[in-house]
């Protein structure tokens, strides 16, 4: 082995020990949250059905969701480790802690110093904004778009453009937030290399120099949507999000606008003090804004004036900062909800690569800092270190924290309606926790809360209706199922709930209308054998063991 393959083996290895530090206690965690998907398709995820991962939506369920190396991640996940909880958890600190050492080594690629990569690279890994993305395995395709991201970047910095563009396609593979990069790569060239020293004569040499870079970066996209077309079909443009998801798709353009400022500098106020963390900012956790004199709408434009100042071309400044500033700004704007409305309104996950910026911006600061002091007098170095150390003190407390919130559903569902005491989904989920413990007052009083926020919740009205058939009261259970149903059709549990209320009271023709109606939707052999059942069960004809 060469040196440099020794160096690469070294800095890995460190990384993903110190990542398996943050969250080792993580691995016995069960499938929580949005893992559901995964663990009830697990299944389907072998390398014998690999080409269907390119040619199907993600996790196979009707969705406009395209994501295929993420589901190839799952297929080598089950090969290498097998199929348990522990292996999937395994793997993602693994990849977690590759992209602390893949941001050091883009650092160097581009003339950071050693201290301030390492630096950023270990704030990158210990920020708590992302704990979020380790402890829930489906989010692997935001740590697996910065994985391929950030390999892309470099192999183009290394002049490999073929791998580069190849690199820049499997981030698009995991997750349509891919395009980032390609952004951040073109600006990069264009404006940002060497030292960013540009003038007039500079630009158009360097405009010539990646006519081929924008010749690829559009080969790429065409490749990655003519993949998504055939994997999507006619549910290219279906988009299921609803008001509780992004209020913002229902709201007047000025109030959109205002608000999405406030959720950037609800961002930017996580990432410098990540103390309440959440896994829901659903309808209303953020308010609708009707005024700019709020603080966090201040903060949010602030932020983006510093950082379109910070990356104009003419503007004179140390490169640095302007490689801060791209990493923050494109990613941030792709998931903003400005240009383009998206699936939900917030989320910390989509934090990860400004919180790699900050990390960035932090480690130039602190390298200053301990130069400075270091010319002064040498033994003043310690003193710098001590505010450094708390901060990553501070962080990983903080990681540890958060790690045990996600113990168990019930751990994270309160901790979530504390931090998201306004949002419907943060109160119902928390009441639908209280139900499975059979504790009826305390579940009431949840989704009450939650009624007062959003009372057509369908899956809370759902939880209303198993609260009065859990406590006695059939009839109200019955008519919560329907109002269910009547606000979403295919709401498959209510259909079995339904089911179960009437063949209870000996209703039949009912319960087998019901079973008929499910069984219309999902077209399952299991459903179809339920109908049979209970035609047999009203006819009569099932032998006195069955019945």
């Amino acid at each position: 082995m060469n040196k440099e393959l020794k160096i690469v083996f070294g800095v890995v290895s460190l990384s993903i020990t110190v990542a398996f530090l943050i969250f080792g206690s993580t691995v016995t965690h069960p499938f929580l949250f949005d893992d559901i998907h995964l663990e009830l398709n697990k299944q389907l995820y072998h390398l014998g059905n690999v080409s269907n991962f390119f040619i199907s939506p993600y996790h196979f369920i009707k969705s406009g969701v395209y994501r295929p190396l993420p589901m190839l991640s799952y297929a080598v996940n089950q090969l290498l480790f097998g199929s348990s909880v522990v292996s999937f958890r395994i793997f993602q600190i693994i990849f977690y802690g590759l992209n602390g050492a893949l941001l050091f080594f883009l650092l160097r690629k581009i003339h950071f110093g050693f201290l301030e990569s390492v630096l950023a690279g270990l704030i990158f890994l210990f920020h708590p904004v992302n704990s979020e993305l380790v402890n829930v395995v489906v989010f692997r395709h935001d740590i697996l778009v910065v994985t391929f991201g950030l390999l892309a970047i470099l192999f183009r910095l290394k002049g490999k453009i073929l791998g580069a563009y190849a690199l820049f396609l499997f981030s698009l593979f995991s997750k349509e937030t891919g395009l980032m990069i390609m952004l951040i790569m073109l600006y990069y060239l264009l404006f940002i290399a060497d030292d960013g020293k540009l003038n007039t004569k500079v630009f158009f040499q360097r405009l010539v120099a990646i006519k081929k870079d924008i010749l690829y970066s559009f080969a790429t996209i065409f490749v990655y949507m003519l993949f998504r077309f055939q994997a999507l079909q006619n549910l290219i443009f279906y988009d299921p999000t609803t008001i509780v998801q992004n209020q913002l798709r229902y709201v007047p353009f000025l109030p959109g606008i205002l608000t999405t400022l406030k959720v950037i500098g609800l961002y930017v106020a996580k990432i410098f003090y990540p103390a309440t963390l959440s896994i829901d900012y659903s309808y209303k956790q953020i308010a609708t804004s009707y005024s700019v004199f709020e603080p966090l709408i201040a903060l949010g434009l602030l932020t983006l004036v510093i950082c379109i100042f910070v990356l104009l071309p003419w503007v004179k400044l140390n490169y640095k900062y302007k490689v801060a500033a791209l990493f923050f700004l494109f990613p941030l704007l792709i998931v903003s909800n400005i240009f383009l409305k998206i699936g939900a309104i917030a989320a910390e996950r989509w934090l990860y690569m400004p919180s790699a910026a900050f990390a960035i911006l932090i480690s130039v600061l602190f390298s200053k800092l301990i130069y400075y002091l270091a010319n002064i007098n040498r033994k003043m170095i310690l003193l710098s270190v001590v505010p450094l150390v708390l901060l990553l003190g501070a962080y990983y407390y903080r990681d540890w924290t958060r790690n045990a919130d996600w113990k168990d559903g019930f751990s994270l569902y309160k901790s979530t309606a504390l931090a998201s005491p306004n949002s419907v989904l943060a109160r119902n989920n928390l009441g639908a926790m209280y139900l499975l413990k059979k504790d009826y007052p305390r579940a009431r009083a949840e989704l009450e809360e939650a009624t007062k926020i959003y009372p057509d919740y369908p899956e809370l009205v759902f939880n209303w209706g198993i609260y009065f058939q859990e406590t006695g009261d059939a009839k109200r259970g019955e008519e919560y199922f329907l109002k269910t149903l009547a606000i979403a059709p295919e709401y498959l549990d209510a259909y079995s709930r339904l089911m179960g209320i009437y063949v209870l009271r000996g209703d039949y023709d009912k319960a087998i209308f019901w079973a008929a109606k499910k069984f219309e939707i999902t077209k399952d052999q299991v459903d179809a054998d339920a109908v049979n059942f209970l035609m047999l069960k009203k006819n009569g004809r099932l032998p006195d063991a069955v019945n």
